[in-house]
């Protein structure tokens, strides 16, 4: 059975992870064994077996997306991950907002459009799931929107971002998102190149824990930030 992720500091995936910052290659990844049993592909009516169905597919996506460095993800899916060919099965759109839904309602990340920065997911916690598996806030939707995942919560990337800047003397300085993120003296950090959206979430952490400060709360490259 798959082992239960949490969106923590980005260690102990099933698969491995693909390296600092984007990294080279990385092989194929390992589902567990239940993706590829049938009635994992429909959420199930009984409780007690939908809170597991849901624990397993929370797991999964959190691995799946670190594994290949993915920070967004829709009702569509992404590779195999919301099907499997080899039993003739696929998530149906509405079950796969189910899944993401309760991966939000865990703080495993946000709707795009959401606030970021949110207590639960700024401290990688689970954000109040319910013993039933959050049946109550994705069932009847089934829609599309994207899902920003938290594979490793915006607390955890503000830190690898704050330990650098500690290490490379930049406390007192100004910066753009951009030179944070693509910068050449951030080549090779594990948050380079990370996603816009995610970036603005760490920092927005940085800042609740009083490390740096925000000169603006647009989502763009041009947000300047200044370390404490």
């Amino acid at each position: 059975m798959a082992s239960r992720s949490t969106p923590g500091d980005g260690s102990g995936s099933l698969a491995g992870g693909p390296g600092s910052g984007g990294g080279g290659p990385v092989g194929p990844f390992v589902f567990p064994p239940f993706h590829a049993f049938p009635p994992a592909y429909t959420v199930q009516p009984t409780a007690s077996t939908r809170a597991r169905q849901v624990e397993l597919w929370v797991a999964c996506i959190l691995d799946y997306c670190r594994h290949y460095r993915l920070f967004w993800l829709g009702v569509e899916g992404h590779g195999g991950l919301f099907r499997n060919d080899q039993v003739d099965r696929r998530l149906s759109a509405k079950d796969a907002h189910f899944f993401l839904s309760a991966l939000v309602s865990r703080g495993g990340g946000r709707w795009e459009g959401a606030a970021g920065g949110s207590s639960a997911a700024a401290a990688g916690g689970h954000g109040g799931s319910s013993s039933s598996g959050g049946s109550g806030d994705g069932r009847g939707g089934g829609g599309g929107g994207r899902v920003l995942v938290y594979w490793r919560s915006p607390a955890a990337w503000g830190d690898l971002i704050y330990k650098w800047v500690e290490a490379t003397a930049r406390n007192g300085t100004v910066m753009t998102l951009y030179e944070v993120r693509l910068g050449e003296d951030a080549r090779g950090q594990e948050f380079y190149d990370l996603d816009v959206q995610l970036a603005c979430d760490a920092l927005a952490a940085l800042q609740a824990a009083g490390k740096c400060a925000l000169f603006s709360s647009d989502t763009s490259d041009d947000l300047g930030v200044k370390f404490l």
